[in-house]
């Protein structure tokens, strides 16, 4: 485990009678508002953890109960490096601290329902910073994981996919219906991606509804619902209510389970534009797992539009990467990924004041890019995983572990960290 090293960074008349009056759409719940993290010992510990956080560009704060107390990680550039072995001598005060935060973000305090998730935003040097919070119980405890969106360091949009994967991606945001889906595993940026997505999409002409579980970052101009959490609508509920206004645009946060599927699928099937994402390794593993959700191929091939499946990697310190020589071996790697010719030099870290040491700063993007034409939808209705994938790789479809190569040979990166990140398409 790295050590951490903390870098800035009219009325009607009466002798008629009136119309039924048109039906109206139910409010929609809004984002969380800000909360109070109190002005106590535990208060300011909660404030000054945050800051530390978003100062060093960390995604994720990791409060960690165990038999010596309760610690704290935290996670920059993908990686968990510790902040503080023991967050406190007092087992009170450590039970304080994760109460606290369960009630600011609204979830159940005693003797909680299994894993929870909610979210606040708090006032960090006098800007909010908006935290998804879960709480898993463990042997020990309740093991805390804040992710502080303010302080990531993550893509803001999708560009850096490269020019025609991000212009593929954009064509198919401009289709007025169908589903678009960015896939992905865990801590790849996919809400990242299609955040950047709504953010592109948002006009005063557009209506955007979100359902989400839960609300990450307050968008401001777009409606977002919170869903499944406790006092808050189903997923099915809050669909038919955002429908019923008729929007052009609507995000469900993440495709996880029947009703989700099912939710995504009837709305794009509605004649409207839905995005969503879902946790697969790749795009064509994305169309398998919404369809076992149990949402028929045919219907799920009628509304897909395209998937993006996304991975991230640490991008190398521009103020301090030096150049390599590749061996025989990592040339051939590159050489078998993509097919292209590899370059005498490549790119690796060494390390200053600017990055902390670690040779890296921040994180880029990579990706591929499947958009549905007839051909391909009658294979979704009919074939496989690998079917889908072959099919798409005849038609042009750049794979991602080759959009990560594109990465180590522009020099944005190390390929040591595309096989950390994407070892499992390299073979």
């Amino acid at each position: 485990m790295e050590e951490l090293r903390l870098v800035p960074t009219p009325a009607a008349e009466p002798a008629e009678q009136a119309p039924a009056p048109a039906p109206q759409p139910e409010p929609l719940p809004r984002a969380p508002k800000h909360r109070s993290a109190g002005d106590d010992a535990v208060g300011r510990l909660i404030v000054s953890c945050v800051k530390s956080a978003i100062d060093c560009g960390a995604s994720d704060l990791l409060f960690e109960p165990s038999e010596e107390g309760l610690s704290l990680r935290l996670r920059v550039d993908g990686i968990v490096v510790q902040a503080m072995a023991h967050v406190s001598d007092s087992p009170d005060f450590e039970r304080t601290l994760t109460n606290r935060l369960k009630t600011m973000a609204d979830l159940v305090v005693t003797d909680g329902p299994g894993r929870q998730a909610g979210s606040f935003s708090i006032l960090v040097d006098r800007r909010p910073v908006f935290v998804r919070c879960t709480v898993v119980p463990t042997a020990h405890g309740d093991a805390v994981a804040l992710r502080a969106v303010a302080g990531a360091t993550w893509p803001q949009t999708y560009e850096e996919l490269g020019q025609e994967t991000a212009a593929a991606f954009h064509r198919a945001l401009s289709l007025p219906s169908g589903l678009v889906v960015v896939a992905g595993p865990p801590g790849s940026g996919k809400t990242t991606t299609a955040y950047a997505a709504l953010r592109r999409l948002d006009a005063p002409e557009k209506l955007i509804v979100t359902l989400e579980d839960p609300v990450e970052v307050d968008l401001p101009g777009i409606d977002q619902v919170a869903v499944n959490a406790r006092d808050k609508p189903s997923v099915a509920d809050a669909l038919q209510s955002a429908l019923r206004a008729n929007p052009e645009v609507l995000f469900v946060g993440e495709i996880r389970d029947a009703e989700t599927a099912r939710a995504a699928v009837d709305a794009a099937a509605s004649g409207i534009l839905v995005l969503s994402t879902t946790l697969a390794k790749d795009a064509a593993a994305a169309v398998a797992r919404i369809a076992d959700h149990g949402v028929p191929r045919e219907r799920l091939a009628g509304v897909l539009r395209c998937v993006l499946a996304q991975r991230l990697a640490r991008g190398l310190c521009a103020h301090c990467r030096t150049e390599t020589a590749p061996d025989e071996g990592a040339r051939a790697y590159v050489a078998a990924v993509d097919g292209e010719p590899v370059p005498l030099v490549l790119h690796t870290r060494r390390g200053c004041p600017a990055c902390g040491q670690t040779g890296f700063a921040g994180r880029v993007l990579y990706g591929e890019l499947l958009a549905f034409d007839r051909e391909l939808r009658s294979v979704v209705a009919s074939g496989s995983s690998d079917d889908l994938a072959a099919a798409a790789l005849a038609r042009g479809m750049k794979p991602l572990a080759a959009d990560g190569m594109r990465l180590v040979r522009s020099g944005a990166t190390t390929l040591d960290e595309i096989v950390r990140t994407g070892g499992d398409l390299l073979g």
